[in-house]
């Protein structure tokens, strides 16, 4: 087997390294195509050409005034061809005898047109006829009358006249269309992306061309009732197979760009465009957001999570949309609209979020710094009611500030969420010393809540909690939030971005304790909207925590 490896890899090498003759392979259909219209851009070429060189006989000087612009109009409009036919021919394969006749005639319309170019600016003499000067002719006996010259123009009578008028009318029309035709082809060669050229200047380009044929159709059935050897139509009907042939020419070239941009704004080429755009604008709403730097900072830090997800996500938003932008189509519209809001939004969302990174440590301090006067004043003061009211609501704005502040400043906040520790520590020890006068003075919240599911929502919140503890005696259940409070949000995960929708209430389970004391056991109660608003519970805290002195009350006070 070895051996036949070596065989085989040996004859490869030597297959490889022989020379072998390169094989002409036949056009795909695709390539075909591209060959038509390339003979189709040098059939326009060539005609034109060949109009511009005979509006100015050779052997006579240097065309002035308005033959020499008309000489000079028609050369540019047949060179506006050898662009497009260039690029056609590029990428076709030059072995090939199609191509390779192609090229020729190409090179040969490029040197003529050259040579006519140079004859225009003056750069080539051009040599007069030699005159003879006259013979004496011999006497000869009377000449017989001549035949009728063949070749010789007929004079059109008053209605033929009117309808060489008519054709000239049109072919006037045309001329003014292929004009602008020529222009905008001019135009777009210079564009490199022909993606970014505007699809409603192709739309009017293909109008233009539709009443192009129009009224050079009108000229043509002028032209059919004339005698071809009439006074004046041998050169109308030259115009109009010139006009006939820019026309087709700009069709050509026009043609193709103008369907690659219907489906570039097609909106059947972009089935996620909904789904885009509704997060973009979910994005731009949530960091617009910029009431929970106060109002919420867990919710805060939530955002300020996904910051740099958001901005690539923009990115990669306006890069799949960008053509719709440049060409200014509704959906277009819709993503820059929804982008420059969502764009804004994050920045301003950005820079609160520096100005709260710096203020946050000074103002958590301040906070611990009052609940520790509060708790002094407490224990020496015997007033519990500070470790009810005061320090657990300086506390909840410490938590409140830092669950922001450990996002913003991952590399200092580590530091300082020691010393918050530390410092809760020591509230706990100072509030042991006054615990039974504080579950003395604690009290119920108030029981706010009156929305017309408040029955559900009580029994949700207690059969939650017996899933944790199924013995419990449940004495009552409280509500003391007034509303709910809702949350839609995106959340970038894995590569997948999320949107959630809940809103959010909590319910105060009352459990009996002992004989003497029952304990408040706060449940979260969630409504899921993308679920077909799904109610769910839990609960605050686990079981197994330790209690702490502001959660007991006594049953007398259970009312």
């Amino acid at each position: 087997m070895r051996h036949q490896l070596a065989i085989l890899t040996a004859s490869l090498a030597m297959l490889f390294a022989a020379p072998t003759p390169a094989l002409a392979l036949d056009l795909t259909d695709a390539q075909k195509q591209v060959l038509a219209q390339a003979q189709s851009y040098l059939k326009t070429l060539e005609t034109n050409l060949d109009l511009a060189i005979s509006s100015v006989p050779a052997g006579t000087d240097k065309p002035t005034g308005s033959k020499a612009r008309l000489a000079k109009m028609r050369l540019d409009q047949a060179k506006a061809y050898i662009a497009p036919a260039e690029e056609a021919l590029a990428d076709l394969p030059a072995d090939d005898e199609g191509v390779q006749g192609a090229r020729a005639r190409l090179d040969t319309a490029k040197a003529k047109a050259q040579a006519f170019d140079d004859r225009l600016a003056g750069k080539t003499a051009t040599a007069k006829p030699e005159t003879k000067p006259a013979e004496s002719a011999p006497k000869t006996p009377a000449a017989k009358t001549p035949a009728a010259d063949p070749n010789a123009k007929v004079r059109l009578g008053y209605q033929q006249e009117d309808l060489l008028k008519a054709a000239r009318f049109n072919l006037n029309q045309v001329d003014g269309y292929n004009k602008s035709l020529y222009e905008l082809v001019n135009q777009i060669q210079g564009v490199e992306n022909k993606d970014t050229v505007d699809h409603r200047k192709l739309v009017q380009a293909l109008n233009t061309i539709s009443e192009a044929k129009r009224k050079a159709g009108f000229a043509n059935d002028s032209l059919v009732q004339l005698p071809a050897n009439g006074q004046g139509v041998e050169e109308e009907q030259t115009r109009l197979d010139s006009a006939r042939a820019n026309t087709k020419g700009a069709e050509d070239y026009l043609t193709p760009i103008h369907t690659r941009l219907q489906q570039v704004i097609n909106p059947a080429n972009y089935p996620n465009f909904r789904a885009d755009l509704e997060r973009i604008r979910g994005l731009s709403s949530m960091f617009g957001s910029t009431y929970v730097f106060q109002s919420d900072r867990p919710a805060a830090a939530d955002v300020y999570k996904q910051a740099p997800a958001a901005k690539q996500e923009l990115i990669r938003i306006a890069q799949t949309y960008q053509l719709l932008m440049i060409q200014q189509t509704e959906q277009g519209k819709q993503i820059e609209g929804a982008g420059n809001g969502m764009l804004s939004n994050h920045a301003e969302f950005l820079a609160l979020a520096e100005q709260q990174r710096q203020s946050l440590p000074g103002e958590i301090r301040e906070h611990m710094g009052e609940a520790n006067q509060y708790a002094e004043q407490a224990v020496n003061e015997k007033k519990p009611l500070f470790f009810t009211g005061g320090i657990p609501q300086r506390m909840d704005w410490v938590d409140d500030k830092f669950a922001l502040y450990e996002v913003l400043d991952t590399e200092n906040a580590p530091a300082l969420g020691k010393e918050i520790e530390q410092f809760k520590a020591s509230l706990k020890q100072r509030q042991k010393a006054l615990s039974d006068l504080i579950i003395e003075q604690n009290r119920l919240a108030p029981d706010r809540y009156t929305g017309a599911d408040k029955k559900t929502l009580i029994k949700k919140a207690s059969d939650r909690w017996l899933d944790y503890e199924p013995k419990a005696k449940i004495l009552k259940v409280v509500m003391p939030i007034e509303q709910w409070k809702r949350s839609p949000k995106w959340t970038y995960s894995n590569g997948t971005w999320y949107f959630s929708d809940t809103s959010k209430i909590q319910a105060h389970v009352i459990v009996q304790h002992d004989k003497k004391l029952a304990v408040i056991r706060p449940v979260n109660l969630w409504i899921d909207h993308t679920s077909q608003d799904k109610l769910t519970a839990n609960s605050v805290y686990d079981i197994d925590d330790e209690l702490q002195p502001n959660e007991f009350v006594l049953l007398k006070n259970v009312k």
